[in-house]
């Protein structure tokens, strides 16, 4: 029964053995402490291949006893200098170099090895190395690898106090047990480190990922902060701070289409000889005058009535619920306003529109300020003209505005 059993038990052992060999030499990832498990399995493949053929006299069962015993003492001593590997490539070489070692000692003296194992020195000796290392194993928390080298320990002393009779297979299925369990090991690491490296990979992505769509939500909020910065800054005129021309009609075509703003007046200005006062004075001079325009209006307007510059020296006022009289008198406050607190003194002239009464778009409103502005100026300048369909004590009344509708 024995000679049938042990060869297939052996066969399977160096199958197993095979299998965590290559397992720890190309898996990756894999920790260091699972690849010098894996390293000592070359041990017994390498006592089959070499050994046996070189040395005829020793079994196959004899070769897997020493083995069993010698790869306690190679991971031992891979445990203890784990710390002078700076690579694994440098820790393969050790273990190819204390291998050859080992079959080097086997080969030439292996029969002596197979009659000291049954001396109680050499045997204690062994026992004290494998106890050594399960103890070290227990320190680092290696359980399962503790376990294996338990199975090979106590697979080896059956071995060899029970070396005949039907004892033998049992120890040696034991010692399978070991190398199954050591392989079960290396596979099931690699699966969980493979595993983990995977979900760290995600991890990573998903967290380069979210980086980049945060700095995308960065960047895209900076560019519209940059955009409105820009469209606010080209609502103003650079020089006055007055409403530029676009904003400035967009304001009095949203008054005209507001259910809100029943009526609403303009006033177009501009300084008298204002070339000649740049003629005079210079440029600097004139631009100050510009400003000194603008300064004057926000001063005497109200803080919903709107000022913008139409273009060069013409200015535009609006003036929300205000008709023709009443803007009328607001213009010419602010015309004595300019004529008294500007230096160099000058004067400006100044047309009113009134809407709905004088036009329903922003350009009937402006053509017929415009045309008061023109009367302005031909009647000697420095006054308020309008020349609007109003008269201008002209109040607004709503029952009268729908019967004028009708």
């Amino acid at each position: 029964m024995n000679e049938l059993l042990l060869p297939v038990i052996i066969q399977i052992m160096i199958i197993f053995a095979s299998l965590s060999f290559t397992g720890a030499l190309v898996l990756y990832p894999l920790s260091p402490a699972s690849k010098r498990l894996g390293y000592t399995f070359i041990v017994p493949l390498l006592m089959i291949g070499f050994v046996r053929i070189l040395n005829p006299k020793l079994s196959s069962q004899d070769l897997i006893l020493i083995a069993s015993y010698s790869m306690p003492v190679l991971l031992l001593i891979l445990t203890v200098l784990k710390h002078s590997f700076t690579n694994n490539t440098q820790m393969i070489g050790a273990t190819f170099a204390i291998a050859a070692l080992l079959i080097l000692v086997v080969y030439q003296s292996g029969d002596s090895l197979i009659e000291g194992l049954n001396s109680p020195v050499i045997l204690t000796l062994l026992i004290v190395v494998h106890v050594a290392l399960l103890v070290i194993l227990r320190q680092q928390k290696r359980t399962l690898d503790w376990i294996i080298f338990s199975f090979l320990l106590v697979g080896n002393l059956m071995i060899v106090y029970k070396n005949i009779g039907t004892w033998l297979p049992f120890g040696y299925s034991i010692n399978a047990a070991g190398y199954a369990l050591a392989l079960r090991s290396i596979y099931i690491e690699h699966q969980y480190l493979h595993l983990r490296s995977r979900e760290e990979h995600e991890e990573i992505q998903n967290d380069f990922k979210g980086a980049v769509e945060r700095e995308v939500r960065r960047q895209t909020k900076r560019m519209e902060w940059v955009k409105e910065q820009i469209k606010e800054k080209s609502r103003f005129d650079d020089l006055t701070g007055a409403l530029s021309k676009k904003p400035l009609l967009d304001l009095m075509d949203t008054y005209i289409h507001s259910k809100d703003m029943r009526k609403f007046s303009i006033l177009m200005f501009d300084i008298d000889k204002f070339k000649g006062l740049n003629d005079t004075h210079g440029h600097i001079v004139g631009d100050r005058c510009l400003k000194t325009l603008v300064t004057i209006a926000i001063s005497t307007l109200r803080e919903n009535d709107s000022v913008g510059r139409y273009g060069g020296d013409e200015f535009f006022i609006i003036l929300p619920d205000q008709n023709a009289s009443q803007a009328l008198k607001i213009a010419d406050r602010y015309r004595q306003n300019v004529q008294e607190q500007t230096d160099p003194t000058y004067t400006i002239s100044i047309g009113i529109a009134t809407y709905p009464w004088d036009g329903e778009t922003h350009k009937e409103l402006i053509k017929i300020a415009d045309d008061g502005l023109y009367k302005s100026k031909e009647l000697g300048r420095n006054r308020v003209s309008y020349t609007g369909y109003l008269k201008l004590d002209h109040q607004f009344d709503p029952e009268k505005e729908k019967d004028r509708q009708r």
